[in-house]
């Protein structure tokens, strides 16, 4: 129990030195989530969850009014631990199942202790990054525990980032989708001009074919009249 309450301590400490300089205003829009029980930081309380089990993603997040407001989700966490790792794969899974809405997740992950021992730790949290990225848990990740002014100038990098991808996305989209639109109607041109007015056009411009003209002549039941080709098997 005692080192329970030193490591949930020594995450509270991480957490808050991280934001020790700025205030809540520097990230409009912005939540700040962490899959632990850490208290909000000074100045943070509208702005801070404490996600203590993975039923509170669910609770928190299952509204899609609520989602809808939200311009970004800060998530803090030490991901090689198992407990907060289920608690962001939860999370993970609840913005999924609401792509319309869901603010893109921005992940700092931290290493409680030390800064300079947690800084070389970090390095070998990489994989367990990656893997919770690949689960379209999170969109982007800050690395190297930035304190300070420059946590707030890194995420709002990470957000105009983003910001900037869906635009082009949208974008691209809206071009495809022009681009079908003229594809099926040069489709049903095609068909108009082959079906329906090549053959009235050819309907009429063709003359009705002679039968017999005045220099034909029958030659053993054959038809014969003037030579028009000659090729390589046969004249007609």
């Amino acid at each position: 129990m005692g080192f329970t309450n030193m490591w949930g301590s020594a995450m509270e400490d991480t957490v808050h030195g991280l934001l020790k300089g700025t205030c809540a205003s520097a990230y409009p829009g912005s939540w700040f989530v962490c899959p632990a029980a850490v208290s909000a930081p000074a100045g943070f309380e509208r702005q801070w969850l404490g996600l203590a089990t993975e039923a509170d993603a669910e609770k928190y997040f299952r509204d899609e009014a609520i989602l809808d407001r939200v311009g970004s989700i800060v998530v803090i966490a030490h991901v090689t631990d198992p407990r907060q790792r289920s608690i962001l794969v939860s999370l993970g899974s609840v913005l999924g199942s609401h792509p319309v809405v869901s603010p893109p997740v921005i992940l700092i992950p931290v290493v409680p202790g030390n800064h300079d021992v947690a800084l070389h730790q970090l390095r070998y949290e990489k994989e367990s990054v990656t893997e919770l990225t690949k689960l379209s848990c999170v969109d982007t990740v800050v690395w190297g525990m930035p304190r300070g002014t420059l946590l707030q100038f890194q995420i709002a990098a990470k957000v105009r980032h983003i910001e900037t991808q869906l635009s082009q996305l949208q974008d691209r989209m809206v071009c495809r989708a022009a681009q079908t639109e003229r594809a099926e109607a040069a489709k049903d041109a095609i068909h108009g001009i082959t079906w329906q007015y090549l053959r009235g056009k050819c309907f009429h411009a063709i003359p009705r074919m002679r039968h017999i003209a005045e220099d034909d002549q029958m030659v053993g039941g054959v038809l014969l009249g003037p030579k028009v080709s000659r090729g390589p098997f046969g004249i007609i």
